[in-house]
């Protein structure tokens, strides 16, 4: 007769805890992956006011808006070219040119800030439907939409951030539209304008 060595093995009660175990690291995992998103979040609405903060920076201490200064401030500006001095930014690489030749922020001739996803930021005229010079940054649309709930209405269309597509020339359109479930597009906020300085 053939005997049979007992077979141990886990019991309900131990498949259940390593179940429970299994699923809190899981959740913490993902938790963890959340507070990292939403601290991106709060990083891009930050860089806006800091942008801001910067361009009336530089109106302030040479009454003009950086991208559109034609002054050379005794060769610490190269001048923009074209329509100077109108008050519109034509140009996003003549903003951050002028305000990292001016100090104001860091970094070197027109490379643009960018977000945690790699994406710029930027300035334009009539960008969105903004009647000024509006700052912008180019997002995956779920996260525009994420901060446009939180910070705003929710509406791409109204409100104090509007949403615009991405032109083929990766600038925002000069319409706002609404925010779509995919893709990519730029979230503009914050006028600059020259009236800021009584000019």
């Amino acid at each position: 007769m053939k005997t049979h060595p007992l077979q141990s093995g886990f019991t309900l009660v131990e498949l259940a805890m390593v179940l429970v175990i299994i699923g809190l690291l899981i959740g913490g995992v993902l938790k963890g992956f959340q507070l990292i998103e939403q601290a991106r979040v709060k990083q891009v609405v930050k860089n806006l006011d800091m942008i801001q903060a910067a361009a009336l920076t530089y109106l302030d201490k040479y009454e003009a808006i950086p991208g559109d200064d034609g002054n050379s401030h005794n060769g610490a500006i190269t001048p923009v070219t074209g329509s100077p001095n109108d008050g519109h930014i034509d140009s996003a690489d003549d903003f951050w040119r002028q305000l990292h030749e001016a100090g104001i922020i860091e970094g070197s001739g027109t490379t643009p800030m960018k977000t945690p996803w790699g994406t710029p930021y930027t300035a334009a005229y009539n960008a969105a439907g903004f009647a000024n010079n509006a700052v912008c940054v180019l997002l995956p649309a779920e996260v525009a939409l994420q901060i446009d709930i939180r910070y705003d209405d929710g509406n791409g269309q109204s409100g104090s951030f509007l949403y615009a597509i991405n032109q083929s020339d990766n600038t925002p359109a000069t319409t706002a539209s609404a925010i779509p479930s995919t893709g990519q597009g730029w979230l503009c906020t914050i006028e600059i304008n020259k009236s800021l300085v009584g000019n």
